[in-house]
């Protein structure tokens, strides 16, 4: 993954990403949490940092995720799935993580690979997880090589 954090500048791996609706860049997590601790002021942490739009409210987030996902774009498709699965609604949560693995987004795939290992919204499939796991993985997405590893997978 050749992304870099607009904060430090390191590489982003998916697994400590925290991404803006707004303008969908992302930062580390950790680094969003130092800054938001820093001495800026707090009309400056009422912004997203890296586009300087102000924060939108959830209905606003929800409304950008629903535009980004209809231009196709993964990391949308993912954080929209989060949301549903969060709320319950597997069924939609299952089909746009399915867009954004097909895209090669390794959180969805992770994603994935735990509805199936659990049987949410899907028929239990510890192939089918291993499969999800190990694409994700492959990219280097950390929780999927630790669930490998956890479930003795290769």
């Amino acid at each position: 993954m050749d992304a870099k954090c607009s904060i430090c500048q390191e590489y982003l791996h998916t697994s400590t990403i925290a991404r803006a609706t707004c303008c969908g860049n992302g930062i580390h997590q950790a680094c969003r949490d130092l800054m938001l601790v820093s001495s800026m002021s707090e009309r400056q942490k009422q912004r997203c940092p890296l586009c300087r739009a102000p924060y939108p409210t959830p209905e606003e987030a929800t409304a950008q995720l629903h535009k980004k996902v209809k231009l196709g774009k993964a990391w949308a498709q993912t954080m929209l799935g989060q949301n549903y699965h969060r709320s319950g609604k597997l069924r939609q949560a299952k089909r746009l993580w399915e867009l954004a693995a097909g895209q090669g987004d390794a959180d969805a795939q992770n994603k994935l690979g735990f509805m199936h290992e659990r049987g949410q919204g899907v028929k239990q499939s510890q192939e089918r997880a291993a499969a999800y796991y190990r694409a994700a993985a492959a990219q280097g997405h950390f929780e999927a090589q630790r669930n490998m590893a956890l479930l003795g997978w290769n």
